[in-house]
Parts: structure tokens; C-alpha cells; sequence
């Protein structure tokens, strides 16, 4: 009887990943998404967004993931996108599509679920291994088809002051001045709007200690007396 009863779970698990998902595979360019973060757009996965369909239009979208027992995740991320997840926690297992340039980043609070990741060549994952996934190359993945020029924010048309490497860091944030900045100050804000480092700079290239942050996301912004410019980095 409980051999019976153990075999009808699977089946019905079985059957219900059939209904419920896409084809276990690099194509995945037919699946429906249902919610849609956009370009130069930094994002908290809430409550009132489904799970089932997360697409990341890139360059420069950062969307961090701290729902648990939301429902099972499909996540396509873009070349410049990059997904914060401490949350994989479907029951059956989360799904990550991640093209290359694109980056997943796994926080050490992740429940232990099952997940799968799909990713192509030059995909970055963090950490490498978590003991309780599964991990796919494809040479090319397929995505659904998306505008995602819509809801472009206007920080697309910011200028750009500096450029931060590396990104995702650990001990050290590099802030590198083009040549129109002079002087002004460097602020780092978490993602509560609290100020975390702040620092006079003359311009020239600068380097942050930032050991003592918590990882998660950051925001760098860059002040002079008419200009301002941010950007965002991953402390990891």
C-alpha cells in the first residue's frame, strides 16, 4: 500500500510538470512570461508578481529574489541582466535560463531545494556548485520573444561618469573616472536608500574597501557640483 501510495506522488508530480512547465531544454523560445523587468531597471520580485515567467531584458537589469515558497520560478536572464536569489523554492524544482554575460548569483541562505540551470558558454553562476542543482550548457539558448524596449527609465540617458570593477566584488569596488569628471564625492547607498560609504574624490581613479558590507546589492553614485551618475554593483 505505501509503495502504491509513493508511486502516485510521482506520478502526480510528474504530471503536474507536464501541464505546468516548459520543455526541460535550450529552447525555450514559445513559453509565455509573465512578468518582465526592463532595461537599466534595479527590482525587488514582490508578492504581487507571478513566478512562472521571469524575463530579464538587459543590459543592466538587476532583480533580487527574496520571496520563499512562491510557486516554481522560470527566470530567463539576458546578456547585463543578472538575478539575487536566496529563494529557490519550488517543491518540484526552479528553472534558470541564463545567456551569456548574464549572471545568477545564489545567496548562502538558499533553501535547499532542487533547481536547474541552463545557461550558455560565457554565463556566470555564483557559487559554482550548491549541492542541490543541476546544470546544463547549451551552446545557444532560445528565449520567448520580447519588447523590451518598452519602460525604458531615464537613466539610460545619464551620463556616464565612471565605470565600477569588479562586478560582482568582494573585498575591493574599483571606481574608474572618464575623463569629463573632476572632482566631488562617491556614495554607496544598500537598497533601503541608506548611505553605507561616503568619500571625497579629485577625480582620479579610486579604489573602495567594501569587506565590511553585507553581500547583497549596492548602488554607487558619483556627485559633482552639475553632474551625477549611479550605478550598481553586486557585494558578493
Amino acid at each position: 500500500m505505501k509503495n502504491s501510495l509513493f508511486l502516485f506522488f510521482i506520478i502526480m508530480n510528474l504530471s503536474i510538470k507536464g501541464q505546468i512547465f516548459p520543455s526541460d531544454s535550450c529552447n525555450q523560445g514559445t513559453y509565455t512570461m509573465n512578468t518582465i523587468f526592463y532595461p537599466y531597471t534595479t527590482s525587488v520580485l514582490d508578492s504581487t508578481q507571478s513566478t512562472e515567467g521571469i524575463y530579464l531584458c538587459g543590459p543592466n537589469t538587476i532583480v533580487y529574489d527574496t520571496l520563499k515558497f512562491a510557486g516554481c520560478r522560470f527566470v530567463y536572464i539576458n546578456p547585463g541582466c543578472t538575478y539575487i536569489t536566496n529563494s529557490p523554492s519550488c517543491a518540484i524544482f526552479d528553472m534558470y535560463f541564463i545567456k551569456d554575460n548574464g549572471t545568477l548569483i545564489i545567496l548562502p541562505d538558499a533553501n535547499n531545494s532542487e533547481f536547474n540551470i541552463y545557461h550558455e558558454p560565457l554565463a556566470t553562476i555564483l557559487p559554482s556548485t550548491t549541492g542541490c542543482q543541476t546544470v546544463t550548457p547549451c551552446s545557444a539558448l532560445i528565449f520567448p520573444p520580447i519588447n523590451c524596449s518598452v519602460g525604458i527609465v531615464e537613466s539610460t540617458i545619464q551620463e556616464i561618469l565612471f565605470k565600477t570593477k569588479p562586478n560582482p566584488a568582494s573585498d575591493n569596488l574599483t571606481i574608474e573616472f572618464n575623463t569629463n569628471f573632476q572632482k566631488g564625492e562617491i556614495e554607496i547607498y544598500n537598497m533601503l536608500g541608506e548611505t553605507m560609504l561616503s568619500t571625497e574624490t579629485n577625480g582620479q581613479n579610486t579604489i573602495l574597501n567594501i569587506s565590511d558590507l553585507s553581500i547583497g546589492l549596492y548602488i554607487v553614485q558619483v556627485k559633482s557640483e552639475n553632474k551625477i551618475s549611479r550605478q550598481r554593483f553586486i557585494k558578493h
